[in-house]
């Protein structure tokens, strides 16, 4: 309202110029993908939070404690620890682009 003060009428481009393009964003969203199993869903989660500015160590945290506290399969923990752990050095070390190394991990705790 602040925005159209004194117009007499609201426009739709008047809208469209202070509402954002996706007004809700499921943070959660990888996570479940991935406690789902469902790959590709995950990593279009993924894409959707770092086009929206996610950063890279806060996705790994994220990850990090679906495995610590969500997986429930105990045969897949220690590989799952192994790319965390793996994935972390990467990013400290610039050993590639952050995407990437986010996708690749997505993708290993994807499988079953």
């Amino acid at each position: 309202m602040l925005y159209a003060a004194g117009k007499p009428n609201i426009t739709l481009a008047d809208a469209r110029e202070v509402v954002s393009a996706e007004s809700s964003h499921d943070d959660w969203a990888v996570t479940s993908a991935i406690q789902n199993g469902n790959t590709k869903e995950a990593l279009r989660q993924l894409a959707l939070a770092l086009d929206a500015g996610a950063v890279s160590y806060q996705v790994l945290g994220q990850l990090a404690w679906f495995v610590r506290d969500k997986m429930s399969d105990t045969r897949r923990i220690p590989a799952a620890i192994d790319a965390l752990f793996r994935t972390d050095l990467d990013l400290k070390s610039s050993g590639g682009d952050p995407r990437v190394l986010l996708e690749r991990l997505v993708v290993e705790l994807c499988r079953r």
